[in-house]
């Protein structure tokens, strides 16, 4: 079979193949141009609100003394990291999901928009050739 070339339904395949390879990395690209924002800023979001909440929250405790077992300021420096951090990560999916809820909105009003401009311009050109 060797020098026989490919014949049109084989380079056909080759053809259909490579469009489906560059529609599925387009997606990709697409998924990553829009997660990739995304998770930065949940990311940034959730760990300066767990600095501030921390900062903020430990100045209330008092010194922490390391020398001291079972001192009940350790606990309460504990307990305002641990409630920070979490506050930081409900801040962030909180950011991750108000920015989708955004972007789900500005895509409706767009298909919307699109959609009444169409009528309009199919009613004028009903109008126009009546």
């Amino acid at each position: 079979m060797e020098g026989m070339g490919t014949t049109g339904r084989e380079s056909g395949w080759d053809e259909r193949a490579e469009r489906g390879r560059e529609a599925s990395r387009s997606r990709v690209r697409r998924f990553l141009r829009v997660t990739a924002p995304l998770a930065a800023a949940g990311a940034l979001v959730g760990v300066v609100v767990s600095a501030m909440a921390a900062s903020i929250g430990l100045a209330s405790c008092g010194p922490r003394e390391a020398l001291i077992p079972f001192d009940p300021a350790s606990g309460c420096h504990d307990l305002v990291l641990s409630l920070s951090a979490r506050t930081g990560l409900a801040a962030g999916v909180v950011t991750v999901f108000s920015a989708l809820f955004v972007m789900g909105l500005s895509r409706t009003a767009d298909h919307l928009r699109d959609e009444r401009y169409r009528r309009v311009v199919d009613g004028a050109r009903r109008r126009r050739d009546r």
